[in-house]
């Protein structure tokens, strides 16, 4: 059986790292697997020992886009043989030639989930419009966080929705409170 592959984009401090953890940590996702966690960038947030232990994750730091191979990925599968495997992958990088040629058929992907900060949405998206595009249309699940009122009213006139209708979108806002994002979106 093939473990299933976690991919988690994000642009630099979008909170992958803190969201992985979080989602790693939660019981009805974590038992006792054996997670490959692939870390194609490094943020402000650490995985420290004690957590890469307790959750029985291995973790393997790819620091340039030519590292990560297919034959690179598989040795690392059969060396470890894991239940499942996570990367958090770097914004920058070409997803898309990621999926289709460099994943290796041993996994079976299984979610891209995209890790975007609310207020710096605006700027990305005008200095790196076609990036932010490809997150937003790729991702199975989309988690706009950190993000105010005026970030949420943001989101909603630029009608994510009809970015990606088959993802599941998320707000949630600095206090950590999350809401889907059809609750207040307008009806056409």
């Amino acid at each position: 059986m093939k473990p299933p592959a976690y991919i988690f984009i994000g642009l630099l401090e979008s909170g992958k790292t803190t969201f992985i953890k979080e989602v790693i940590a939660d019981p009805n996702f974590t038992l006792d697997e054996k997670t490959l966690l692939i870390r194609c960038e490094d943020g402000i947030e650490e995985y420290d020992e004690e957590f890469l232990e307790k959750y029985n994750i291995v973790l393997v730091d790819v620091e340039d886009e030519d590292e990560l191979t297919t034959a690179a990925l598989k040795k690392a599968h059969e060396a470890e043989k894991p239940d499942r495997v996570v990367i958090e992958f770097n914004g920058m990088w070409d997803l898309g030639h990621f999926v289709d040629e460099v994943m290796p058929n041993c996994w079976e992907l299984y979610q891209i989930v995209a890790s975007v900060c609310g207020p710096t949405l605006e700027l990305y998206s005008n200095n790196l419009g076609p990036k932010m595009f490809e997150h937003i249309t790729s991702a199975d699940l989309i988690v706009f966080n950190r993000c105010t009122q005026k970030d949420k009213d943001y989101l909603h006139q630029r009608n994510i929705r009809a970015m990606n209708p088959r993802a599941t979108i998320f707000l949630d806002d600095v206090d950590g409170n999350s809401e889907d994002y059809r609750d207040n979106m307008v009806m056409p």
